[in-house]
């Protein structure tokens, strides 16, 4: 999930969409909202309210690019993780045989019946995104991770 600064700067260069994120990260983390947040809100809000725009995509932006239907962007989400995830278990298991580069994209796009090109890209846009949110280790490294935790005795 994105932070609030992250929304603050995306709103700040006109992705109105990002208050709506931002208004969900302060939900979601029973947060206070920042004063940029609640003025702007108010102020898309009102707009609905006294009849100045015509619908909730033109105050808050429309929630998926033109032309992209939620189906497409969930599958497209969905084989981004996916992608990223046996990307990264590859290169785990064996980082000389598979470097984080075009012949482990080339294989991985086989998997996933996808090109190495866009293999490519879906991987980097879920290694984006998880930069974006926060978290450092990939899926498969937390899991492991989790997996020895769980197993390791408890010191008192």
């Amino acid at each position: 999930m994105e932070s609030l600064e992250a929304c603050r700067l995306r709103f700040a260069v006109g992705d109105n969409f990002s208050l709506l994120k931002a208004i969900r990260i302060c939900a979601n983390r029973d947060l206070v909202m920042p004063d940029w947040v609640a003025r702007a809100f108010i102020s898309r809000f009102d707009r609905i309210l006294n009849t100045k725009a015509d619908s909730w995509d033109e105050v808050f932006g429309r929630p998926h690019p033109k032309g992209q239907t939620a189906v497409k962007l969930h599958k497209r989400r969905s084989l981004r993780a996916q992608v990223f995830d046996r990307v990264q278990q590859l290169h785990e298991a064996n980082p000389k045989r598979w470097p984080i580069s075009d012949g482990t994209f080339e294989q991985v796009g086989e998997e996933f019946g996808i090109k190495k090109t866009q293999c490519n890209k879906l991987y980097y846009a879920e290694h984006r995104a998880l930069d974006a949110s926060g978290r450092t280790l990939p899926p498969t490294l937390q899991k492991a991770i989790m997996a020895l935790d769980r197993k390791s005795p408890r010191k008192k």
